[in-house]
């Protein structure tokens, strides 16, 4: 095992975000997803709910991160 001393000039990148010019094409088809999925019955809304936040973390959207929202 390898035990690493963290610093500001060697940070361990563990995600890194969609470039911007991806970002808001893929935001609007999250948008559309979530707005379209409100119709489908069949979908638990629990399942929604985690497929929502999953969806929103991955797409990295603000810039220190997104860790208050999974949290």
């Amino acid at each position: 095992m390898v035990c690493r001393t963290l610093t500001i000039d060697r940070p361990t990148v563990h995600f890194e975000s969609l470039p911007r010019e991806v970002l808001d094409t893929e935001l609007d088809h999250f948008i559309r997803w979530f707005n379209d999925s409100k119709k489908e019955a069949s979908l638990d809304p629990l399942l929604r709910a985690a497929i929502t936040q999953i969806w929103f973390v991955t797409l990295h959207t603000l810039n220190d991160g997104n860790g208050r929202i999974t949290r």
